[in-house]
Formats: structure tokens, C-alpha cells, sequence
């Protein structure tokens, strides 16, 4: 039977060398009195995720290591991935020549869910200003690329969180951190419209407030880079430009993160949105960046997944530093009539939805057969991953639970940095299911220094 790769032990008992110092610390500390101190920190920062409050949210103690060279393919893998789905998306809304080329069929745009027609001729510096990929690695210990995340990824907030608490309760261990939001900002002025980038760029955060899942995780951000966070009510457009009032003064905005789940320009009924009357024209006369714009769900598809290998060779003329997991089409049907033959085996997703919704899972995807067959252009299959297992605090004691990994990637249209990495982790023995949607927690993460 196959074992997971278990990210701590290369044999019973035996940390990997990168994980020594880490358990050596373990071992000497009182774990129950560990895990109260990392609970009542979250609890002390009301750090939460949808309907999981503080009192419940774990951000785990034992943190999760990658030695230099895995960080490096990481960072290389990744920038290299963004720096392609960027691409993708103006080809997307532009002149389409990956089509054209038969690469991929239109319908791999034009017959999602988040397409945005108002987008197409557009020219915007950058498309893709910021990802949250999520990453496994599989019981050979190799990395694959198992989902894209353009249109608001989590992360980056709680990867500040947890490594803060980390570092109180675990000291000497613990590296000094990334300045990942430092870095972020720095990022996101870069992006900023000619002529303003040589002055000071105004930025915002763009939430919800507590009707977003992430609404901790936005205002932390916000908070912690230093800039406004605002909601739609806060903006308006005048003359092209748009602006937001911030205690009753009207400023300008220069770059917008764009962390709202309000992400459409069109009402079912065709009318606009109010995303679209404060964003559609000052981003059609280019006098902000929006990081991430509307329309970059295209990119989050799942069927654009299964093609984005094919996309690193079309737009970069370069072979993919990392795989991703192996996917279906099932429109196509060679790839349904092999991946119905093994439909027990797979997981089945929903093209189109987000955060762990659609997603079958072996017998469960077996069970969604006939729905499959009748609209298979609905759904991709994928590999089913057995996850690595990581070491978890929970009780007072040191168990395995099964995690992946979800790396920050920002980019500014010139340039992708991998900020940092949070892992999400499964808390009940057994569990594949990590989001924090769905009950997970976090860990802190990073990548070590080459000796």
C-alpha cells in the first residue's frame, strides 16, 4: 500500500537533517503549554477564516521547512507559471493566438464562468499581480501544481501570522523573517501607471468586510503595508481617475488590491455592476492598476489547468520546472472514455468553482457518472494525490496529518518574486481536505538558506 511522504522523517525516528534543530527544541518544550500559547496568540489577534473564529482557528506550532534547493525549483517553477498565465490572460482577452495556433480550443475561455466580454481589447500592464498556487507533493516527494488561484488568493496575511507566533514560543529556531508584505507593496507601487511610479503611488486594499471569508486576512494586510483598506462605497470615478475618501478627504488611487469577492462587471440581467462603474474606465484609460482585475478567473478554471504546461511552451518557449498534476478534459473524448474507466480512482472538479467546492473524490466521482456523461464540458479529472503528511500539534501530542503548500507569487508585470509559501493542514487523521474553508489550519513556512 502506498505511504505518503512523510515532509519531517527520511526514516523511522529519524528527522531529515533540515528538521533537526526544529525537533531537538520540540523535544524540550512542555507541547501542552506549546499549544495553549499558540491558541491564546491567535485568540489575542481575533485571526479568523469565515465562520471559524479565533477560538477554533489553528495556526500549528511545528513548522513546515523546504530546504534551499527545494525553495529554489519552487521559485523557479512558480514565477515561471505566473509569468505564463499573465500572458495567457491578455492573449485571453486580446488577440487570441494561442487559439489560433490550436493550442487550446476557444471554448476554454469563452465557455467558463468568468469571462468578462467587457475586458476584451484591452490592454492593462499586468494581469496576473499577484497568485496563491496550491502545491503538493506526492508519495514519490515530487512537487505538482494542483490548483491556480488569480482572482483573490489567502495567504500572505496568515504566512505573517504564523510566523510571528512561531517565532515567540520557538526562538532561536526560527529565522528571521521575510518581509513578505514589505516586499508586496514595493511590488505593487512598481505596477503603478506611468507617470506616477517615479512619485510616491497612492495604493488601496479593496475588501468587504466581514461578509468576505478573508476579511481578517484583507485588513491585516492592509493594515500591515501601511495603506487604506476600502470597500466599493469608498470609491469613485471622476474624469477617468479613481479615487476613494478616506475620512471624509477624497484621494487618489494609483494601484488597487482587489481582495473583494465582488469580482463581476455584469449583473445576470446584463447591467453593470457597481465593480464595474468605479474600475471599467479608469482601467480602460489606464490610470490604475488593478491587482487582480476582473476577468483573471479565466486563469482560476480549472480547464485552463489542465493546458497551463502547454501555455509555458506557447508564450515562454520554455519547458515547465514544475509538472502539474496530471488532468482530463473530459470534453475530449479520448480523456473521457480513460478517465471514466477510472472514475473511482480520480477526482472529479467542477470547472468552474472555487475554494474545495465540485470537487469528487474517488467513490464519489464514480457516483456523479451519469451527471458527467450528460454535460462532461462541466467537469476536468484529475490524479487523485496522496498528500504528504507533516507533524501536527493537536492535544498536546505530535501526530501526522496531511498538508500542501500554497506559495506567494507577486509580479509586476516585468518581473515575479515568490514572497513566501503558508502550508494549510488537514486536523483529523486521514483527512485529504486542507482548505481553511473546509476546517484546516496553518503553518508557518519557509525555505532555508543554502549552506
Amino acid at each position: 500500500m502506498e505511504a505518503p511522504y512523510d515532509e519531517i522523517f527520511d526514516a523511522p525516528g529519524r528527522p531529515r537533517d533540515h528538521y533537526r534543530t526544529v525537533m531537538d527544541a520540540l523535544g524540550e518544550t512542555d507541547l501542552v503549554a506549546l499549544e495553549a500559547r499558540m491558541r491564546a496568540g491567535v485568540v489575542e489577534r481575533r485571526a479568523r477564516y469565515g465562520a471559524t473564529g479565533s477560538d477554533a482557528f489553528v495556526v500549528d506550532a511545528v513548522p513546515r521547512l523546504l530546504p534551499a534547493e527545494e525553495w529554489d525549483l519552487l521559485e523557479r517553477g512558480l514565477t515561471q507559471r505566473v509569468r505564463a498565465l499573465d500572458a495567457f490572460l491578455a492573449d485571453a482577452y486580446g488577440e487570441r493566438r494561442i487559439v489560433d495556433a490550436g493550442v487550446i480550443e476557444d471554448r476554454v475561455i469563452e465557455e467558463g464562468g468568468f469571462v468578462e466580454p467587457d475586458l476584451r481589447g484591452m490592454t492593462l500592464p499586468l494581469w496576473v499581480g499577484f497568485a496563491g498556487l496550491d502545491v503538493v507533493r506526492g508519495a514519490d516527494g515530487g512537487f505538482r501544481v494542483l490548483e491556480d488561484n488569480t482572482r483573490m488568493p489567502t495567504g500572505i496575511g496568515f504566512s505573517a501570522l504564523a510566523w510571528e507566533l512561531v517565532s515567540e514560543h520557538l526562538g532561536d529556531v526560527v529565522p528571521a523573517p521575510v518581509r513578505a508584505l514589505e516586499a508586496f507593496a514595493d511590488i505593487l507601487r512598481r505596477a503603478a501607471p506611468e507617470g506616477v511610479r517615479d512619485r510616491d503611488p497612492q495604493l488601496a486594499v479593496l475588501g468587504d468586510g466581514f461578509d468576505n471569508d478573508a476579511q481578517w486576512e484583507i485588513s491585516e494586510v492592509a493594515y500591515r503595508m501601511g495603506v487604506p483598506m476600502v470597500g466599493l462605497d469608498d470609491l469613485e470615478t471622476r474624469e477617468g481617475r479613481l479615487f476613494m475618501r478616506i475620512e471624509g478627504r477624497r484621494r487618489p488611487v494609483d494601484v488597487l488590491y482587489r481582495r473583494s469577492n465582488s469580482h463581476l462587471l455584469r449583473d445576470p440581467d446584463g447591467s453593470p455592476t457597481v465593480l464595474s462603474d468605479r474600475l471599467l474606465e479608469p482601467m480602460r484609460r489606464g490610470t490604475v492598476t488593478v491587482v487582480n482585475p476582473p476577468g483573471v478567473g479565466v486563469a482560476d478554471d480549472k480547464l485552463t489547468h489542465v493546458h497551463v504546461e502547454a501555455m509555458i511552451g506557447f508564450y515562454l518557449g520554455e519547458a515547465p520546472v514544475l509538472p502539474s498534476a496530471k488532468s482530463w478534459d473530459l470534453a475530449v473524448a479520448a480523456h473521457r472514455e480513460e478517465a471514466l474507466d477510472r472514475l473511482s480512482e480520480l477526482v472529479v472538479k467542477v470547472r468552474d468553482r472555487v475554494g474545495g467546492e465540485g470537487v469528487l473524490i474517488g467513490p464519489e466521482a464514480a457516483a456523479a457518472r451519469a451527471d458527467i456523461e450528460s454535460d462532461p464540458a462541466d467537469y476536468i479529472a484529475q490524479e487523485r494525490l496522496l498528500l504528504s503528511e507533516h507533524l501536527t500539534l493537536i492535544d498536546g501530542e505530535l501526530v501526522p496529518r496531511h498538508v500542501d503548500l500554497r506559495p506567494l507569487i507577486a509580479y509586476d508585470g516585468t518581473e515575479a518574486t515568490l514572497l513566501g509559501a503558508l502550508s494549510r493542514v488537514a486536523l483529523t487523521a486521514g483527512d485529504g481536505v486542507v482548505n481553511m474553508s473546509a476546517g484546516g489550519g496553518c503553518k508557518a513556512t519557509w525555505g532555508l538558506l543554502p549552506q
